[in-house]
Parts: C-alpha cells; structure tokens; sequence
C-alpha cells in the first residue's frame, strides 16, 4: 500500500507544478457548447473564445453520444484548448507545445487524436457556419489506427 500512496502523492505535486506553471486558465475565458438533437442523435461538441482570445483555432469534437460521452468530449477540448495555449505562451514551464494541422495527439489512455481543418456538417446551415466557421477551427478525429486488438479473432488477413 505504501508504493501505491507515494506514487499518488508524487502524480499530484506535478499536476500541481503544472498548475502553478499556467499563466491562463483557458476555463475561465473559453466556453464549451455541447449541441444535439435528443437522445437517440449524435451530438457536436465545440469551442468558442480560443480565436479572440489567444489568435488560435477553437476546436470540436462530431458525432458524439449526448448521454454518454458528450461531458468526457468536453474535457477533451478543455484539455487540448489548454495544451494549445500553454504551447505558445511565452515563457512555458508546462512542456506543452504549438500543434499543428495533421498532427497527432495522445490523451491518455487508448485516446490519440488528430487535427483536420473543420467544415460544416451541413453547407446548407447558414447560421452554423456564421456563427462558427467564420474564424479557424480545428476538429479533434480519432486516430483508431494507431492501436490494435490483440486478440486472434480481431486480427485481419493481411494479403500476401
């Protein structure tokens, strides 16, 4: 039991030097919209406030189950939102850094996501894209790609 209470105490003194290394809290200035049509929908999760306050895209998250995941995909874009900012903050103790189009990232656990330009769902929704697609916007798409199940009957024939 000892091994396990040090690691804890140690996992939390560096999320608390994380912390104290922040010199924005991008909770405070951004806001998160989670969007859908009723329970049985796919939702969309996005961002707004990350171009007028800090000149970086906001981000979003499609197809997300509103009962089930739509509160995990919006601290998925929290947590990117913040690792974007810390990334280009001048003086950054945290390790984050700038991201790009294209680029991978891991979340944590099996989560490793990529970033793609954002276009509207529907073209035809013209207050969606003036409300959200005047000003860049990326959008956070699972990379399933980078894992494999390990078990035989998940494999596939690869052709020879």
């Amino acid at each position: 039991m000892a091994d396990a209470f040090y690691r804890k105490k140690d996992h939390m003194k560096t999320i608390k030097r994380r912390e104290e290394n922040r010199k924005v809290d991008v909770t405070q200035i951004i806001r998160v919209d989670m969007v859908f049509d009723g329970v049985e929908s796919k939702g969309w999760v996005h961002t707004h406030g990350m171009w007028e306050a800090f000149g970086l895209p906001d981000l979003e998250i499609v197809h997300v189950s509103p009962l089930f995941l739509m509160p995990t995909a919006g601290g998925m874009l929290n947590h990117i939102a913040q690792y974007m900012v810390d990334g280009v903050s001048p003086g950054n103790k945290t390790g984050a850094k700038p991201l790009a189009l294209g680029e991978k990232m891991g979340l944590g656990g099996m989560v490793v996501v990529k970033f793609e330009l954002a276009e509207p769902l529907n073209k035809n929704d013209l207050d969606a894209i003036a409300g959200h697609y005047t000003t860049p916007r990326w959008r956070a798409v699972p990379v399933p790609e980078m894992y494999e199940c390990a078990h035989p009957a998940h494999k596939e024939e690869k052709p020879s």
